[in-house]
């Protein structure tokens, strides 16, 4: 064979190695050491098949191109690969035997060692492989082969290079250069391949993420409970919470692209002091409470801008926190605190005023004993008294309101104290609302506290008065006495069949729906404007009226009026009430013992004083607790009975009444109060003091505790 088809032979088969290479995807196998494994075994099988087609010289000396396969594979696969194939090309070339065995053997050897040379000076310098690096590296790897052939015997040497040199230094190079760019450009494109099949990767995987992040930013979005929505400027919402489509009862694709304003308040232009519009004033956030009254409650909204690289305004964020709840919490805070600060007044003005009807009525009592008892002075002084127990009578009214005073139920007629609510109405009532009374005074007693009492009547009359229009109308209060038998209770799961006392108050007003009805006593439900009621009136009656073991029936429709009745069961003895009168005319006890009388107020000791010498005892007064203490210590047999005011200056009733008690511990001691937070009546007794007296005290009620006490003692 010539040595051009031997030229041809060769390199097709080298080709042949591209393209199996490229084929089976070798380049793609993960495991390095399988894949350059089978690398070196593809390279060393293709020179075994360039090796059986040969350039013969000579008997047993031929040439082919297998060092040029062997140093490009040395040059792109590495050492393992190379190691390979050199080891099957040169145990077949020895195999094959001949003069040149040896020499062909060095060959493989000596190219396969070029090639790994030239890669690792291309790798550490970095130089790239243009067709001229692959063209010199062909010279070279050539000028390596020839350089072998000087190993052959002297008689061969010159012949032979003669006969190869021209082709090989040539055509050689040229073949190398071109199965090397070949390999380049697999290893380029594999390359690339590489990096797109890298890039496609990361691309799927940060979609994938981008997926994720938003799946997960929308279910965060979505279960966000305050109304978030983004905006346009011009306030169309552009999206929009869950949280948003539950208040507003739509689905998402049936609120975006609508207006916030109209969808919320049905508006045809932003709210008055829209936090969105300020913002998109101001590009600045902006914070307010608004009422939505379609939805009956109050958010806390804010806004702020969503501002582009040139800070210009693009999106406007909006979020509606309801703070319903929270603001009836305030409201109820509110309420707490200025129940408290009623109470502290309360408390604060009790005693002094209880002081002045004390010294009111003393003194109206000392001027009746000086009047015929048929005289007009006479009857008006007793209006005086009647108006001054009404008044301490309010003032504990308005200690139990305030929560100062307990509640304690007793026998009572209610009737006495409906007229007295009535008559505390008459005065605040417009004169434009006519009351009819039709009050039975025998109607009964009941356990009760006459407070809750009074409270039920005002409650349900004030109600009444809210539900007439313009303030006209008629308000009627009945209180009669009923027997309810079985079948006419059976809708009062609670309660017995029997005697009972009914209050029925009824008015002329707008009345009420059937829905209206059911949530009545329900805390916080009210018809009224924000601010005009808190929705508590109502619940506290029923819960007073349940714990009087009672119920309440209501009866109303819609432009006919209300009428409440209110079933409080009837006591058996009626006798056992109380029943709030001016004392009856009667011979006080008397007495001649001797009386201290302590009180920081000079006007009741010497009213006091007046009364008790009156009635023959003998009185020393003082307005010094100090004093009073040192005149005891000085001699603790001269006084029978000591009578002190609670609150004083210096030392207060129970301070001095402990230290009397050191010195003697048998002394009689009444304590008078007009009001006291400090201590109660059981601590009191439990002292060692034998009375505690609530001021005002009438001379009937003083008179006989002094004469209880001292006869005990």
């Amino acid at each position: 064979m010539d040595s051009f088809s031997g030229l041809l032979n060769n390199s097709a088969l080298m080709l042949i190695l591209c393209v199996i290479y490229d084929t089976f995807n070798v380049h793609a196998i993960s495991k390095k050491h399988v894949r350059e494994g089978i690398t070196g075994l593809i390279v060393g099988l293709i020179a075994l098949a360039v090796m059986l087609n040969p350039w013969v010289i000579q008997p047993g000396v031929f040439f082919d191109t297998r060092w040029v396969l062997l140093s490009l594979c040395g040059l792109f696969f590495g050492f393992t690969p190379t190691v390979i194939a050199v080891i099957i090309a040169g145990s077949f070339r020895l195999y094959q035997g001949g003069s040149g065995a040896t020499v062909g053997t060095i060959v493989i050897v000596s190219t396969a060692c070029t090639g790994l040379g030239w890669r690792y000076w291309q790798r550490k310098y970095a130089n790239s492989l243009g067709w001229k690096q692959l063209y010199a590296f062909g010279f070279l790897v050539q000028l390596v082969m020839l350089a072998c052939m000087l190993l052959m015997p002297q008689e061969m040497r010159i012949p032979i290079i003669k006969a190869v040199a021209p082709p090989i230094l040539f055509i050689y190079p040229v073949l190398t250069m071109i199965l090397g760019l070949i390999l380049k450009r697999q290893e380029q494109r594999r390359a690339t391949d590489k990096a797109l099949i890298k890039e496609v990767n990361e691309r799927k995987t940060a979609e994938l993420t981008a997926r994720k992040s938003k799946e997960e930013w929308e279910n965060t979005f979505n279960s966000i409970t305050d109304i978030v929505s983004l905006q346009d400027t011009n306030f169309q919402i552009l999206k929009i919470n869950q949280a948003g489509c539950d208040a507003l009862g739509r689905e998402s694709n049936d609120i975006i692209g609508r207006h916030c304003y109209k969808l919320f308040s049905y508006l045809d232009e932003p709210c008055h002091l829209c936090p969105l519009a300020e913002t998109a004033n101001t590009l600045e956030p902006h914070v307010r409470e608004i009422f939505i009254e379609k939805l009956g409650k109050t958010f806390l909204v804010s806004a702020a801008p969503v501002l582009n690289e040139n800070g210009t305004l693009t999106h406007l964020t909006h979020v509606a926190r309801d703070i319903t709840d929270k603001k009836k919490l305030e409201e109820d805070l509110f309420q707490a605190l200025k129940m408290e600060s009623i109470g502290t007044l309360a408390g604060g003005i009790a005693h002094d005023f209880n002081n002045i009807l004390s010294i009111i009525m003393g003194y109206a009592e000392l001027a009746k004993v000086h009047l015929p008892q048929d005289s007009k002075a006479h009857s008006d002084i007793d209006q005086i008294f009647k108006s001054s127990r009404r008044a301490a009578d309010l003032v504990r009214h308005i200690l139990t309101f305030s929560r100062k005073s307990a509640h304690y139920l007793e026998p009572l007629f209610p009737h006495l104290i409906v007229k007295e609510a009535l008559k505390m109405l008459r005065a605040s009532l417009p004169s434009t609302i006519h009351i009819q009374e039709d009050i039975d005074t025998n109607c009964g007693n009941i356990m009760a506290d006459p407070t809750n009492i009074q409270q039920i009547v005002i409650n349900l009359c004030t109600n009444a008065l809210h539900s007439m229009e313009k303030e006209k109308g008629t308000l009627s209060i009945r209180l009669y006495r009923k027997t309810l038998n079985k079948k006419q209770i059976e809708a009062e799961l609670d309660e017995s069949p029997g005697l009972f006392v009914v209050l029925e108050i009824k008015d002329t007003g707008h009345g009420m729906d059937q829905h209206t009805i059911t949530n009545i006593f329900d805390p916080y439900f009210t018809t009224k404007e924000v601010g005009k009621g808190t929705g508590l009136g109502l619940s506290v009656i029923h819960g007073i009226v349940k714990d009087y073991h009672g119920f309440i029936r209501v009866d109303s429709k819609p432009g006919k009026g209300s009428m409440f009745q209110i079933y409080i069961p009837a006591l058996v003895e009626e006798a056992s009430a109380k029943e709030t009168s001016v004392d009856n005319e009667q011979v006080l006890p008397t007495g001649t013992e001797r009386i201290l009388i302590i009180d920081d107020e000079s006007s009741i000791v010497a009213v006091n004083q007046k009364i008790l010498e009156r009635l023959g005892y003998t009185v020393t007064v003082t307005t010094e607790s100090f004093w009073a203490l040192e005149k005891i210590r000085s001699a603790p047999d001269q006084f029978d009975l000591v009578i002190s005011d609670q609150t004083m200056p210096g030392l207060t009733g129970v301070e001095l009444s402990k230290e009397i008690l050191k010195t003697r511990p048998d002394m009689p001691i009444i304590i008078c109060t007009g009001y006291s937070s400090v201590i109660s009546e059981e601590n009191f007794l439990a002292m060692g003091i034998k009375r505690y007296l609530k001021k005002p005290i009438s001379t009937k009620r003083l008179a006989m505790s002094i004469r209880q006490v001292i006869d005990k003692s």
